[in-house]
């Protein structure tokens, strides 16, 4: 694993210079894990993202809820609206998300940081 840094740049721009530091990823054995993880959430992001933007910032909120585990009666005190009005955009986001568990429900939230 290797991290560099410019500290000094030439008059055109171009880094003059540089520091680098790197660490054996076998002495971490954690680290591959984690970058593994990185990749795949990354992947996620990338794959679904017009996905996301296609949700209204109501859908977006009721996400963030549904990701939290609160239930729809408890969405609709918190957002001052109906039960069936939380319930129709439960219904909507999982269609535009192609979605059927409330574990998607988290990874989209965790993915695009609503919680």
């Amino acid at each position: 694993m290797a991290s560099c840094r410019i500290f000094f740049k030439d008059r055109e721009g171009n880094p003059s210079h540089t520091i680098t530091v790197a660490i054996p990823i076998d002495q971490l054995k954690h680290i591959p894990n984690k970058a593994q993880r990185f990749l795949e959430e990354s992947k996620f992001f990338r794959s679904n993202l017009s996905k996301f933007i296609s949700l209204g910032s109501r859908a977006k909120e009721v996400l963030r809820l549904v990701a939290l585990g609160k239930s729809s009666s408890e969405i609709a005190e918190e957002l001052f609206t109906s039960v069936e009005t939380v319930q129709t955009h439960r219904k909507l986001i999982k269609q535009k998300l192609d979605i059927s568990s409330s574990y998607e429900f988290t990874l989209y939230a965790h993915a695009y940081d609503l919680i």
